[in-house]
């Protein structure tokens, strides 16, 4: 096991997670051929047998495996050189179940992932991780939480946060001062079409990177502002978000919802750009750029 490396692909949140994670299902056979082991979310997301449950991070299985932290991680790695996790999840929640968006992205996650390297130890671990314009993030977030059915504004949604206020500086620093990653890789989420190569190279090979073929539609497109109004509506035969979102698709007909003044969308961007270029000043940090 001191030959393998470990690869943790952990969104952030509403930043292409489910495509990357398609186009990897996608290229299994090639990936599998090079030596690789890919395990994405639905590895993780049984009750009792997320990937938190497995390393035996601040939770416990109720049947522990056999030989511990070790022992799961040989499994998830099937005699290959390299293990691929993608799990979005591991990190924390992007949305408390019944409350406004969370001031301080991933609270918790730093410690989690410091966790992580210690029970794969000697193993190295690589953490793959996008960030994207505060606006933009917390307008999906808001759109995913009218999906699972809350109807509340977008106003008691942010809770008084405005974006300018979201720093993912913060949140990188902290993981870096963990010192449990050996590298930490970051790419804009804006940029993920036209930097789709670069990723696959470092977390799979060169190589198979320029092998690779991207998942060829769009998962996740979100709700327009038709289909936003609709779910707010007071009329007791409006549509759920999913009835509404297939109704009011996005695209000329129905632009995407946009519940951010363009003063507001205007100093995100400010603070966004700041944070990346703080970012990649921090040590062990790659800043992934077109």
């Amino acid at each position: 096991m001191t030959d393998l490396t470990v690869a943790l692909h952990a969104g952030a949140h509403k930043t292409a997670t489910t495509h990357l994670q398609r186009t990897m299902a996608d290229n299994m056979a090639l990936i599998n051929e090079a030596g690789i082991s890919f395990r994405g979310p639905n590895a993780f997301r049984t009750p009792g047998a997320t990937l938190r449950h497995m390393f035996e991070i601040g939770l416990k299985m109720e049947e522990p495996i056999p030989g511990g932290p070790q022992a799961m991680l040989k499994n998830l790695a099937d005699g290959r050189d390299r293990l691929i996790i993608s799990e979005e999840n591991f990190l924390g929640s992007l949305n408390p179940p019944d409350g406004p968006f969370r001031r301080l992205l991933y609270p918790d996650g730093p410690g989690r992932l410091e966790s992580l390297a210690k029970r794969i130890s000697p193993c190295p671990l690589d953490l793959f991780f996008a960030v994207r314009d505060p606006a933009t993030f917390m307008q999906s977030a808001y759109s995913q939480v009218l999906s699972s059915g809350r109807k509340v504004s977008l106003q008691d949604y942010v809770n008084d946060v405005p974006p300018k206020k979201i720093s993912w500086f913060r949140l990188v620093r902290r993981l870096v001062e963990k010192n449990a990653a050996r590298r930490i890789w970051i790419w804009r989420y804006e940029d993920y079409p036209k930097i789709q190569e670069q990723i696959y190279s470092h977390l799979l090979t060169p190589e198979i990177a320029r092998s690779i073929v991207p998942h060829p539609v769009r998962v996740n497109k979100g709700l327009s502002q038709a289909a936003v109004e609709a779910c707010l509506s007071d009329d007791p035969q409006s549509p759920s978000a999913p009835e509404a979102k297939a109704h009011y698709p996005v695209g000329e007909t129905y632009p995407r919802y946009d519940g951010f003044s363009e003063e507001a969308r205007r100093l995100s961007r400010i603070r966004y750009e700041d944070d990346l270029e703080r970012i990649a000043a921090l040590p062990g940090v790659q800043l992934l750029r077109p």
